[in-house]
């Protein structure tokens, strides 16, 4: 992987602009997994069509995208275009409801394993930060695993009326 690197987030525009391009990289560096949390992801840029034509591009049978939320409530409104994208590739994507005593504890990052945390630790003001260090990585990791273990399916890509 390369020498650690360690990059501040103190705005909005850095964050968004972190995940978009951290997200423009999956296909190229052949990463697995990816997770996402947040509380409702309303500051994302996951409907921007250049994401989703990046996720396109990385999505494989063998790939997975995991969303953590403490809701959707607005998701099919604020990420229109994603949501849509997600139709079709249901065998790549799970989306994941925190339990609601836990709500407080959904760490606001994106995570690819073995290669790059994006997250902040302060989601009023934006900052956070980008890291490669392996010790980032476990502890973000072990932050999500912490909240994933009791959550629950969530947010069906489809729903069937009778």
């Amino acid at each position: 992987m390369g020498e650690p690197s360690y990059t501040l987030i103190t705005t909005r525009g850095a964050f968004v602009d972190a995940v978009r391009q951290a997200l423009r990289n999956l296909a190229s560096q052949g990463s697995r997994q990816v997770l996402l949390s947040d509380l409702e992801f309303a500051d994302w840029p996951l409907s921007e069509r250049e994401v989703v034509d990046a996720l396109t591009q990385w999505a494989q049978p063998y790939r997975s995208l995991t969303l953590l939320a403490g809701h959707y409530n607005d998701m099919a409104r604020r990420q229109a275009r994603w949501v849509a994208w997600r139709q079709h590739w249901t065998h790549v994507v799970s989306c994941r409801a925190a339990d609601p005593e836990q709500l407080g504890d959904i760490p606001t990052q994106l995570l690819i394993p073995g290669q790059q945390v994006i997250r902040l630790v302060d989601r009023e003001s934006y900052r956070g930060s980008i890291s490669t260090a392996e010790t980032d990585l476990l502890q973000a990791q072990e932050a999500l695993d912490a909240v994933l273990q009791r959550s629950s399916d969530a947010f069906p890509a489809t729903t069937l009326g009778l």
